[in-house]
């Protein structure tokens, strides 16, 4: 029989923790990596956990654990954890790492005396784990927004569900200009590997170019706006699902500058 290990992320972690994701690329990917260590370090001190499963002895799984009132993504709530992502490298399925991770972060949950969990199941999304996976461990829905389902699970009578957070963004156009208003935020490291091309980006195509940042790391901007990771060109979204490729980015923005040039 496998055996499974949970622990709390450790130096020994730190570089599985910073790289694990669907991509196997270079050093913005490294740099990525290495920022978000620094950034999950940081919150510690206001209960972020990371827990990090083993499998026989190699690492096979991640999870966030952060309450819900510092989370850069999924909801608003008030006395719940929230474990925005689980990382697990087969379907969770597989030898029961999916859920002896989600055991760990319930338990740190309620350590810590928050009244339930909330998490975030994504539907038809080969890499995410489903929302089924989540109903067999106890959570249930409560809102829904395009592929992406909130969910969660009562620790106390009365535990308040959470609600989910919801797009208000307005573009506001500047003339002469393409704009690209970057949503971006630390804990989810598609989304700092294609700020960072984003950035390099609109450096790269100067004044042509006007770059506005929203961080969902704080709270502020991820409630004003409900988005904790997308990229606008002149209003319009574009994404490929994992991190935006540089050379598409590329293509998308020259295509917006000709498109504003010849009007």
């Amino acid at each position: 029989m496998p055996v499974i290990e949970v622990r709390d992320m450790t130096p020994d972690d730190e570089a599985y923790v910073g790289s694990s994701s669907r991509e196997t690329e270079s050093s913005v990917l490294d740099a990525a990596g290495q920022r978000r260590v620094r950034w999950l370090h940081a919150m510690e001190s206001k209960g972020l956990k990371i827990k990090v499963a083993l499998l026989d002895g190699e690492h096979a799984g991640v999870a966030y654990v952060l309450p819900i009132e510092i989370c850069p993504w999924c909801a608003t709530g008030k006395d719940l954890m929230a474990l925005p992502c689980l990382y697990v490298h087969h379907q969770p399925e597989s030898h029961g790492v999916g859920t002896v991770l989600i055991r760990a972060a319930e338990e740190e949950a309620r350590n810590q005396g928050r009244k339930g969990m909330v998490i975030v199941a994504y539907r038809e999304d080969f890499w995410a784990v489903s929302p089924a996976f989540f109903q067999e461990q106890g959570y249930r829905g409560v809102a829904h927004h395009g592929r992406q389902v909130v969910m969660w699970k009562r620790f106390a009578d009365d535990a308040v569900a959470p609600k989910a957070i919801k797009r208000r963004f307005k573009f506001e156009p500047v003339k002469g200009k393409v704009v690209i208003d970057l949503f971006h935020n630390t804990l989810c490291r598609p989304s700092v590997v294609e700020a960072i091309r984003v950035r390099d980006l609109a450096e790269r195509f100067g004044t042509k170019v006007l770059l506005r940042e929203h961080s969902a790391d704080e709270r502020k901007a991820l409630v004003q706006h409900g988005i904790p990771r997308a990229i606008f060109i002149n209003g319009r979204e574009v994404s490929w699902g994992h991190a935006a490729p540089d050379d598409a980015l590329a293509q998308e923005i020259s295509r917006e500058i000709l498109r504003v040039s010849l009007r």
